[in-house]
């Protein structure tokens, strides 16, 4: 439910490929819907904390190119991942694969897991309760902001353009 005083569960998990090359970008995180960040990290970065603190493959910062971690939109527990690694080819499918111990295996999967495991928790106990109509046209304005915010800022419209035309990017993005 839109309604639900909850923080947006973002992922995004990007591979781009080359002849010789995989690079990952990978980003879960419990994105705010308040505009200030203390009212969000006292409800929920302290879940996550621990889970994050076991992987410091996703701890990278993110870069100002197409997103501003001060805009409110991430948590300072947002798990960010990036790796460029060379392809091999597993050889009983002959397709390019990832060895067992690459960090989308060793680390992002069970961190990913348990993030969604989290975040499943707040929904189940959070939806038992009612709100007042103050309290869901916050929440509705914080979902807002996330999806004009992300609208503008998100690389997925240059790619889905790129590769499907303009047309459908704006399709998927804007509607």
């Amino acid at each position: 439910r839109s309604t639900v005083n909850l923080p947006l569960l973002g992922i995004d998990l990007l591979q781009f490929s080359n002849r010789q090359q995989q690079r990952h970008l990978t980003v879960v995180d419990f994105q705010p819907i308040h505009p200030k960040e203390s009212d969000h990290e006292i409800l929920y970065e302290h879940l996550l904390k621990p889970i994050r603190d076991q992987y410091p493959s996703l701890q990278h910062r993110m870069s100002d190119r197409f997103y501003d971690e001060s805009d409110g939109f991430f948590s300072s527990q947002m798990l960010l991942g990036k790796e460029t690694t060379t392809k091999r080819v597993d050889s009983d499918i002959g397709n390019p694969s990832l060895s067992p111990n690459h960090y989308v295996w060793s680390d992002l999967w069970p961190a990913y897991k348990d993030y969604v495991r989290v975040h499943v928790e707040l929904v189940q106990r959070c939806c038992r309760s009612e709100k007042s109509s103050e309290e869901e046209r916050l929440v509705l304005n914080g979902h807002k902001r996330y999806d004009d915010y992300s609208s503008v800022r998100d690389p997925a419209h240059g790619l889905l353009a790129s590769t499907f035309g303009r047309q459908y990017a704006d399709d998927f993005v804007y509607d």
